[in-house]
């Protein structure tokens, strides 16, 4: 097994397999966001974690895919990647607890 930086950088170098498993990975995330546009119709997707560091390698084919999926909703300028990459779990988990856990508060 890889992780996802190893398959990243694999893509980088030129690996075929590592283009094909990224286009793969995109086309069922661009599934995924089409569900959640279509039903919620969100002002901004936010991509976080590894998904994020990949930067435009992966957006481009996730923002593609999702315009064939839904052409008439799917706004690929919607889809960005977060500031916080693989921090953001942990940042989230960290404010969650602040406001939801009455010991933690003053």
């Amino acid at each position: 097994a890889y992780s996802a930086k190893e398959v990243f950088d694999a893509a980088m170098r030129g690996s075929r397999a590592a283009r094909r498993a990224i286009r793969d990975i995109a086309r069922a995330l661009a599934r995924a966001i089409a569900g959640v546009v279509a039903v919620l119709d969100p002002d901004r997707i936010i991509l976080s974690g590894g998904m994020s560091e990949a930067g435009s390698l992966i957006l481009s084919h996730v923002r593609r895919e999702g315009a064939h999926i839904l052409p008439l909703s799917f706004r690929p300028s919607r889809i960005v990647n977060g500031k916080l990459g693989n921090r953001a779990g942990i940042i989230g988990a960290a404010v969650w607890a602040l406001k939801n856990c009455p010991f933690l508060q003053r």
